[in-house]
């Protein structure tokens, strides 16, 4: 069992200052981790093994902060959870994506929408409650068959849906990142910023498609120039950290600027941090 760190030692992981806020945490915790996951290195390699032990360390700081924070607030901890590297499974992959589609929101609050509410609801809200237990399984079926119609009919909002279902394994099926990256490649090109981004990933880690991570920049740039925030945060933590492409503390500002200027916490904070780098 891993040995409890104190406060001090989780912040110093997180590279972050005492009295962020937890969607500060959450927000720099899923950028470190994509830095360094395992994944990105060859198998048994001394570079994995290195990444494998920052990524726990970096999970373990977050659930140990996220649990005092709501703990002080007299909350439940938080329903997103440290990602555990090549072993995670499909739903708690999902949670963590859907937990952070609706960080903004009180997880509470959250219910199961009745009928009169299919179509108009937010998806990844709903996943989120019915990962924690809030809402039946047949419920959930009955959203991703809506929006499995949705998507044969070439609507990109259920393309993007169908995305997430394979790369996550909703529903009982099986991860399939071959038809994941087929369904985001629909959506993205008609527009859908945020199946640009996850078809971004796809080509960063090469799931479903060959690696390339020349292309999954390209892919990130492109929604991060068409409003994305979060592409333009992670775009900035690439380039601050030389992680898939090189280092480049102009490049890093230039997309923190971005995402700063649409109210991004952390990408404000990352500016102040880098304003007396050269």
């Amino acid at each position: 069992m891993a040995i409890k760190l104190t406060i001090a030692e989780c912040y110093r992981i997180l590279e972050l200052e005492p009295g962020c806020s937890l969607e500060e945490i959450k927000s720099t915790w899923r950028l470190l981790s994509q830095i360094w996951h395992p994944d990105k290195h060859v198998a048994g390699s001394k570079a994995q093994e290195l990444a494998l032990k920052k990524q726990q360390s970096l999970n373990q700081a977050y659930a140990q902060l996220s649990e005092l924070i709501c703990d002080g607030k007299g909350g439940k901890q938080a329903s997103e959870r440290p990602q555990q590297s090549q072993a995670s499974s499909g739903a708690s992959r999902a949670q963590s994506e859907y937990s952070r589609a609706s960080a903004d929101g009180d997880s509470s609050k959250r219910r199961a929408p009745n009928s009169s509410e299919k179509g108009s609801l937010d998806l990844a809200r709903f996943l989120a409650t019915s990962f924690n237990n809030q809402a039946p399984k047949s419920m959930l079926l009955d959203e991703l068959a809506h929006w499995s119609e949705k998507a044969k009919q070439g609507e990109p909002e259920g393309q993007y849906y169908m995305g997430i279902s394979c790369e996550f394994g909703l529903g009982g099926n099986k991860i399939d990142y071959n038809n994941a990256a087929f369904w985001y490649e629909r959506a993205a090109g008609k527009g859908n910023t945020q199946a640009l981004y996850r078809l971004a990933y796809l080509y960063l880690y090469g799931h479903g498609v060959n690696a390339n991570s020349s292309k999954g920049i390209r892919y990130l740039k492109d929604a991060a120039n068409k409003g994305n925030t979060q592409a333009q945060l992670d775009l900035g933590m690439a380039y601050e950290n030389g992680a898939w492409v090189a280092a480049d503390l102009n490049e890093a500002r230039k997309w923190y600027a971005m995402a700063a200027e649409r109210g991004n916490q952390v990408a404000k904070r990352k500016l102040t941090e880098l304003s007396g780098k050269s």
